[in-house]
């Protein structure tokens, strides 16, 4: 992947500089082989829908940060956490 490494993109995203639409969609060929970052990189998106009060996006985030699996990661532990405290 060119550009920024996978912290720098995160870091990108969530202070603006990357478009939801590109870290999550036009990186979706890098975020399939990594299933990790994938999950991390829903919970992210997840997060910042809820700072921009829109909990029902976020939602969608999180799910699909959980479908991917990844149980042993911190970012899969804080979706089911954000899940749970919006009723899911």
């Amino acid at each position: 992947m060119e550009g920024p490494d996978w912290n720098g993109r995160v870091g990108s995203f969530l202070i603006g500089q990357i478009p939801a639409e590109d870290f999550l969609w036009q990186s979706k060929g890098f975020l399939q082989k990594d299933e990790q970052k994938r999950c991390q990189a829903w919970m992210f998106a997840g997060m910042k829908r809820l700072a921009k009060d829109d909990p029902g996006t976020a939602i969608g985030c999180f799910q699909n940060c959980l479908a991917t699996n990844q149980t042993g990661l911190l970012e899969y532990a804080l979706a089911q956490t954000e899940l749970k405290q919006l009723g899911k």
